[in-house]
């Protein structure tokens, strides 16, 4: 009878635990780099397939204005999680050293700043570019970086013409003839030159980390004050990022499609193509195949910060472990691509 009693009792428990409901799930936010686009797809798939949800998160993704405004944002706690430019933190921290924002899953491997120009420009090598006019913004970063690309390319940056012009025209002033070449991302730049009218050919593109800028790119990131305070959410994300991003690189069309669901006006081919070119140059690059998505290398890192600061002017750069953590990555088997 008292075995009864107790099988009837844990019958009962059973039932009512069953019958509970689940733990809420813990509610975060993350902004991206700028307007929608396929190359943050590993990020927007990973939410729209519950992976940040089956790590306890309910993770809102928005997208952003800039990597400056993303970092700032972070700093002052009005997100969780970033994606922005990983070279920005260096002047960030040097002036906020009491704020810092701190990268966590580095996605970029490799920079996509670039000098593009059209064949008809003649420009082929860093050095043709003396005597030459560049369209870009006044405080644009790959503006403020080019004159390290000038020293590490071998060419005087003096004896450049810069056109201070906004960011939507910098590759319509090189595609109508009125600047040689605009320095921009070289994803963006080939894909507004094409929808230009510009065929793929005509277009020279001359990328920073092919001439001595070994820079990295953009990152998931977050302050310091929020890796403090919720270690287990930035894991988490690192987990759930380290799937999207592995599947959106074995199917881009599943990250143009989950893109597009936040902004159906993208078209879908230029899309496909935005995410296929950085996927190549900068998201599956050999140093991703050796080292798993999401790591640096801690000398490159040094190497990178050191350019930065030179650009920027900054006496006492920050260290590489004021810029980048990697104590929330998975293991390494699991952030390795094919």
């Amino acid at each position: 009878m008292l075995g009864h009693t107790r099988a009837l009792a844990a019958g009962v428990l059973l039932s009512l635990l069953a019958a509970a409901p689940a733990p809420a799930a813990e509610r975060a936010t993350m902004l991206m780099d700028f307007l929608w686009q396929s190359s943050q797809g590993g990020f927007t798939l990973a939410a729209d397939r519950g992976y940040y949800e089956a790590e306890g998160y309910e993770v809102a993704i928005d997208r952003g204005a800039g990597s400056g405004d993303t970092i700032a944002k972070l700093a002052s706690g009005t997100y969780d999680v970033g994606f922005a430019d990983v070279n920005l933190l260096v002047k960030f921290n040097a002036e906020n050293p009491a704020n810092k924002v701190k990268a966590f899953f580095m996605t970029y491997d490799a920079s996509l700043a670039s000098i593009v120009s059209l064949a008809r420009s003649g420009i082929k090598t860093p050095k043709d570019l003396e005597g030459r006019s560049i369209a870009a913004p006044e405080y644009d970063n790959i503006r403020l970086i080019f004159p390290a690309f000038a020293r590490l390319a071998g060419f005087d940056a003096s004896k450049v013409q810069w056109l201070s012009v906004q960011g939507s025209l910098r590759d319509t002033m090189v595609a109508q003839g009125r600047a040689d070449a605009s320095a921009s991302f070289s994803t963006t730049a080939f894909l507004a030159l094409t929808a230009l009218g510009v065929p793929p050919g005509d277009i020279v593109t001359l990328r920073y980390v092919d001439h001595g800028v070994d820079l990295y790119g953009s990152a998931l990131m977050a302050s310091e004050r929020t890796i403090a305070e919720r270690p287990k959410l930035l894991a988490a994300v690192a987990r759930a990022a380290t799937r999207g991003v592995k599947e959106a690189l074995a199917r881009p069309a599943d990250a143009v499609a989950s893109i597009r669901k936040r902004d159906p006006l993208l078209k879908e081919e230029i899309e496909l193509e935005r995410f296929r070119m950085v996927a190549q140059q900068s998201m599956a690059t050999p140093s991703v195949r050796r080292l798993g998505l999401g790591a640096t290398e801690p000398d490159r890192l040094a190497r990178s910060i050191a350019v930065i600061a030179e650009a920027f002017k900054i006496a006492t750069p920050p260290k590489p472990d004021d810029i980048y953590t990697g104590a929330f990555l998975p293991p390494l088997e699991a952030r390795r691509i094919d």
